[in-house]
């Protein structure tokens, strides 16, 4: 396919590069179809021997591609009522064509004891009753008409008429509560593996009669289990040749099956084998590789998967992976990739929108979209290679921003290309427009509760009065009554104008005194945390979150030794990483600077958990939406709030040499 590219000329107050940028112009098929919004967790894929692809999700929707026309479309046993509601898809397995089988959480009169069956290729779907009530975690179907089932009730339930009639095996340890959650058979139907949430590996080679325990790589000591709270479970295992295959929580282990030595692939996120026995691995960098039965590489992939892979599977010697947007069909001859696209719906009304002359134009991912106002809907105009953050006029020119939100291109929307810009030095000018008044506020928002305080400055010659109305809320009470205006300007322009790529560690200005404090409280978080595990759980009171109870304490200390050592890009990314920690409650910090001409500057920070100083901040100002790093706007605002604004821990120094010590370490821990 040909890109279009074109050169733009720029006026003078918004400064471009030279490099042009590709823009795709929209595929052959109809610019008018949406694109599919897959609803809920996706669970194993199937597909049929006529190339249909199906997907069942946690949220009781299946949707299927035929491969006729490419289009996705969803299944009429997609929850629509108060019955399948409660239905928990893990998978659907496929017997043929025609005969497939639903399976997961199914509940019915507190009930969890059925399949969905169908043997018209999805038109009906029949309730089969399996056996005892059970979560089905795990499940291995063969095209001979056999399938194995597992799950919570600790039974395997087995068929071998294609899933009309199922018997019930006895538990593989009578004692316990050993809860399977992986299986996986050679095509004698005779010689299965099974994998369970604790860290037990079960080997049968006379369906499921006998058994033999295999040790696993954590009983060989083969990766340290970080935290007690994590299940040591084995959530996928395959038989590769005379090789096992597994992933025990998270890392992949090969070992051949003759004698058991685990092997960690340390850059394979997931797998799958193919009819033949060959092996597909999904690497961490999102590229591909194909290995023959004895683990030999045959190929590896040159391309790779834009986005992280959800589900895999295969289909004779083709891999299928799917992504949020994206199936892609892969193998030695072929690396294609097709959006989910569907006429069920159509393409909704896209939030970030604007009017470029006397058109309406629309962004979605990497979608630009047009409103056709003759046929009343949106259609893709063009794709970019970016996911596309913001949108908006300046001097008569279409700027957009990619993920960054620092990054910014003219998109010339009539010869279909864009190049790269920069905003105006001058986009705030406080001389002729300056700072008429100043809010802090500190919000928080939960399922049960909304809280919010406000204190409000106002300019008076050289300083910023705080108003005689008492602040609304109890918080904050540290901030001064008077502000000098030239603090209030140069906290705008350290988000205008600081705009450093990259933060170094004498920004952060550190001193010995700082990393020693640092070394001697990791030395009493070491010592709490061995005492009690839940120490190193991350929660709102509790910052210092590591890894868990068997983290290495001494990493952090010798981090702290070697700060200087750290690249400008590690500790820009160090502080770039936004807040992974979910809860019910979300607190907002927010500064606003209010402009002569009543335009309004806000800069804040959403999270569940902080980072230092609250880093990255989020911006926005006329339309345009950006992100700062700017170290020196937080420690201003640290000094002008006697750290009221960020609380005991978040302002602190220590805090920093944690962030840094912390991101260096789980890096480690995951290679």
């Amino acid at each position: 396919m040909q890109y279009a590219l074109h050169h733009i000329h720029h006026s003078p107050s918004i400064h471009a590069a030279i490099i042009l940028f590709a823009v795709k112009p929209v595929s052959s098929q109809n610019p008018y179809l949406a694109k599919l919004a897959i609803s809920g967790t996706v669970g194993e894929m199937n597909i049929s021997s006529g190339g249909d692809v199906w997907v069942a999700t946690a949220a009781g929707k299946v949707y299927y591609r035929s491969k006729t026309d490419q289009l996705w479309r969803e299944n009429n046993i997609s929850a629509t009522d108060d019955e399948l509601s409660s239905n928990h898809f893990e998978r659907i397995s496929s017997f043929s064509d025609a005969t497939m089988i639903l399976s997961g959480f199914l509940q019915n009169d507190g009930k969890e004891d059925f399949v969905f069956r169908t043997e018209d290729q999805g038109k009906t779907w029949n309730k089969v009753r399996f056996g005892e009530s059970s979560w089905t975690d795990g499940a291995y179907f063969s095209k001979s008409g056999k399938a194995w089932m597992t799950g919570s009730s600790q039974y395997i339930y087995y068929t071998d008429d294609c899933g009309k009639t199922w018997r019930t095996f006895d538990k593989i340890e009578k004692t316990g509560n050993l809860r399977l959650v992986a299986v996986h058979f050679k095509q004698d139907g005779k010689t299965g593996l099974f994998g369970s949430t604790w860290n037990s590996l079960y080997l049968t080679s006379d369906n499921c009669k006998t058994w033999n325990k295999i040790p696993t790589p954590l009983d060989q000591d083969k990766y340290v289990r970080l935290s007690e709270a994590n299940h040591p479970d084995i959530r996928k295992v395959r038989f590769l040749g005379n090789h096992y295959i597994i992933r025990q929580e998270g890392g992949v282990f090969i070992t051949k099956s003759a004698q058991i030595e685990w092997q960690r692939l340390n850059d394979v996120v997931d797998f799958e084998v193919t009819e033949a026995g060959n092996l597909y691995t999904l690497q961490k960098d999102r590229s591909v590789r194909l290995y023959d039965p004895e683990f030999s590489m045959l190929w590896k992939s040159e391309k790779k998967m834009e986005d992280h892979a959800f589900s895999i599977a295969v289909k004779g010697e083709r891999l299928y992976a799917l992504t949020l947007n994206q199936l892609y069909q892969i193998s030695p001859e072929e690396f294609e990739c097709s959006a989910l696209l569907t006429n069920k719906e159509a393409i909704p009304t896209p939030e970030l929108k604007l009017r470029v002359g006397n058109d309406d134009y629309g962004f979605q991912g990497k979608d630009v979209l047009k409103y056709d106002a003759d046929k009343h809907k949106w259609f893709r105009y063009m794709e970019l290679n970016f996911v596309v953050t913001n949108a908006v006029m300046l001097n008569n020119k279409l700027l957009i921003s990619d993920e960054t939100y620092n990054r910014f291109f003219e998109l010339n929307l009539v010869g279909m290309s864009l190049t790269a810009a920069k905003l105006p030095s001058d986009l705030i000018n406080l001389k002729a427009n300056p700072v008429v008044s100043l809010h802090i506020e500190f919000g928080s928002r939960g399922c049960f509760h909304q809280s919010n305080a406000i204190k409000s400055f106002t300019r008076s010659g050289n300083s910023f009065q705080s108003d005689k109305s008492p602040t609304k809320g109890p918080i904050l009470p540290k901030l001064p009554s008077g502000i000098p205006a030239n603090v209030v300007d140069s906290l705008v322009n350290f988000i205008h104008t600081d705009k450093k790529d990259q933060i170094t560690i004498s920004d952060l200005k550190l001193s010995k005194q700082d990393v020693a404090q640092f070394k001697a409280s990791i030395g009493k978080l070491a010592k709490k945390i061995r005492n009690d595990a839940s120490a190193a759980e991350l929660d709102f009171d509790n910052n210092y979150a590591l890894p868990g109870k068997n983290s290495d304490f001494n990493y952090y200390k010798q981090v702290a030794d070697s700060l200087f050592s750290i690249s400008p890009e590690v500790l820009t990314e160090v502080f770039a990483q936004p807040d992974t920690y979910w809860s019910t409650t979300t607190y907002t910090q927010r500064v606003i600077f209010v402009f002569k001409d009543g335009k309004k500057l806000v800069v804040e920070n959403s999270y569940h958990h902080p980072n230092y100083l609250l880093l990255p901040w989020s911006v926005e100002y006329d339309g345009l939406k950006l992100k700062s790093n700017s170290l020196s706007f937080g420690q201003t605002l640290y000094r002008l709030t006697n750290g009221g604004f960020f609380g005991k821990e978040v302002g602190d120094k220590k805090y920093a040499i944690f962030r840094i010590a912390d991101y260096l370490y789980r890096k480690k821990i995951e290679e």
